[in-house]
């Protein structure tokens, strides 16, 4: 079953892909080119819907009336509509927010919330603010190129497997629908891309991720500290949000536009191509980061706790120190690639003597 969701998703995400395109030049929704961006032409922004019309036909074609289900799809498409009216319009920070804490607030309160064993209420706010984290660090995540689906689709694998070990099978349709809408979106988005995500299809994701992380997790399950393990695939994403925002914090930048802003050069993926790495590395490099911290949550979560200790170890000193020996290497490749150019040159005049 979950196999032919999958499938259908990507048919129909890459099937609605040229007329999203075409929709969004007639709409002139695009990311235009700017001294903080990457990309060089304009591009059109509702690489989302697509993600969406994949993921909807998929999940409507089960027809299953679980109402849980229906009051997901109901939040995701309200934040997808948000994200397009954020495109088409640019809405204050401060607007979006509160938007957001209410849709987060009710997935919340519906019972999709962490377990922390100290009363209800501190278990909404900080489900609450866990989602509303994971939305906006996806949309700051979706700054080059298949960056953001790439993540996707690795992290809902990993979702899928979580689900189908707790014999959820409507979590795991869930997941499997989602990787399937990213996949097809990412043959049109991964580098060079012709379409982005755009803020509709940025929060829609985000919040799809955020929800799989605590759906996924069996209900009175003693967790470590009561905090579910399966929210680790997407440490890499929080950790980048919180320390982005902590330099731009500490660096005199207050305004909460600015403050969410994914628009700068200073989130990872950036941080990847300043390396001189191409954006099809750094999207490799983002898509290992998800398979370490998703193969540490799976092994927690099946209960091999000295497995899930060393994944974990790995993923946190590739997140620490990835990046010096990531520099170090590629410096390294800048130094050496010039004298192999060098030394076959001289080979090759001396071989045609």
């Amino acid at each position: 079953m979950h196999g032919w969701v999958f499938l259908l998703s990507f048919a129909v995400s890459l099937a609605l892909m040229p007329a999203v395109r075409a929709l969004s030049w007639r709409l002139d929704i695009l990311d235009r080119p700017n001294d903080r961006k990457v990309h060089r032409e304009p591009t059109p922004l509702l690489g989302g819907l697509a993600i969406y019309g994949g993921f909807l036909t998929a999940i409507a074609a089960l027809a299953w009336s679980d109402r849980l289900l229906q009051l997901f799809l109901a939040c995701c498409t309200f934040l997808l509509i948000l994200g397009l009216v954020d495109d088409r319009l640019d809405l204050h920070a401060r607007h979006r927010l509160v938007l957001q804490v209410l849709v987060a607030g009710v997935v919340a309160a519906a019972g999709v919330r962490f377990s922390l064993g100290m009363g209800m209420l501190v278990a909404i706010v900080v489900t609450v603010v866990w989602l509303i984290g994971v939305v906006n660090a996806t949309n700051c995540l979706d700054c080059i190129d298949g960056a953001a689906g790439t993540y996707t689709l690795v992290a809902c694998g990993w979702f899928f497997l979580l689900a189908i070990g707790q014999g959820r099978l409507v979590i795991a349709a869930l997941a499997v629908a989602l990787a399937g809408g990213a996949l097809g979106f990412l043959r049109h988005n991964f580098p060079p891309a012709t379409i982005f995500m755009g803020d509709l299809g940025s929060t829609f994701v985000g919040l799809m991720l955020g929800i799989l992380s605590l759906a996924t997790a069996p209900a009175g399950r003693p967790d470590l500290f009561r905090f579910p393990v399966e929210t680790l695939v997407l440490v890499p994403l929080a950790y980048d949000f919180l320390l982005v925002h902590l330099r731009r914090y500490r660096g005199g930048i207050r305004n909460l536009r600015d403050l969410l802003s994914s628009a700068g050069k200073d989130h990872l993926p950036h941080r990847l191509l300043a390396m001189s790495l191409s954006p099809r590395e750094a999207d490799l490099v983002l898509g290992c980061l998800a398979m370490v911290w998703g193969l540490a949550a799976w092994l927690l979560a099946q209960g091999y706790a000295v497995g899930g200790a060393m994944a974990t170890l790995l993923g946190t000193l590739a997140l620490f120190y990835g990046e010096d020996l990531l520099l170090r290497l590629t410096r390294r490749r800048a130094i050496v690639a010039p004298v192999v150019l060098r030394h076959e040159a001289l080979d090759g005049a001396t071989g045609g003597d």
